[in-house]
């Protein structure tokens, strides 16, 4: 079993989602058990090995907020949420398409290697119907946050509730969930570490890993959570 530490980033220079905000990520086959109960045959499907096989060690993770994109006239996003308060949503051009972020993203670090995979959340009825933009990485060998990425066609809204699911990640092995509170210090050493890609020649995650292998920041960024754990 794997330890796997998880939390949520925030912001420093804007007023982010609170991390209290976001719900502790739940498996997969949890989840959708208790949607899908009702439903005729279903227990069959949840009896099924294949079917169990290619959920296992998969986690939702689920909007913190109501969030509502839309386009005006001049094909510019709109964008509210259910807080009034700026600072909580960024969206960026990713022409003719629109790449969805929120300022506080979920965080996961393993304690060895574990292969993380973001995977849209297919098996929800009532997720975002849009292309998905999905990843893969090593969590005990770089740390980053994730986030979904929508491709919205331009002229296409957007509605996300609290509660519903935003996105997937699925691991390797079996884990053991530890939440950890997002400190400062944290802060500034992983985005020190992320935005150092800006100067290095990284054409590959093994050039991300093997940097953050030499950097011996590792003990540093264990030692923090560990501290700061919930």
């Amino acid at each position: 079993m794997t330890n796997l530490y998880y939390s949520f980033t925030v912001q420093q220079y804007s007023t982010p989602i609170p991390d209290v905000v976001w719900e502790k990520p739940i498996p997969l086959i949890k989840d959708i058990a208790s949607h899908y109960k009702n439903y005729p045959n279903f227990k069959r499907l949840m009896m099924c090995p294949s079917f169990r096989d290619s959920v296992n060690n998969t986690y939702v993770i689920k909007s913190p907020i109501d969030m509502d994109f839309t386009w005006d006239q001049d094909s510019t996003p709109i964008i509210e949420s259910s807080s009034d308060r700026g600072g909580r949503l960024i969206s960026h051009d990713l022409y003719p398409h629109m790449e969805l972020f929120i300022d506080n993203q979920p965080l996961f670090i393993a304690d060895s290697s574990l292969t993380m995979k973001v995977l849209p959340p297919f098996m929800h009825e009532d997720s975002p119907r849009y292309p998905f933009l999905g990843g893969q990485l090593d969590v005990g060998k770089w740390y980053r946050p994730v986030h979904p990425t929508f491709l919205m066609h331009r002229g296409e809204c957007l509605n996300i509730k609290r509660g519903q699911a935003m996105m997937y990640v699925q691991f390797d092995k079996k884990v053991t969930l530890k939440r950890f509170r997002y400190t400062p210090e944290l802060d500034r050493e992983l985005k020190g570490l992320i935005d150092a890609r800006t100067f290095l020649q990284v054409r590959s995650m093994k050039d991300c890993y093997d940097f953050l292998a030499k950097s011996k920041r590792k003990k540093f960024v264990f030692n923090e959570i560990k501290k700061n754990l919930l």
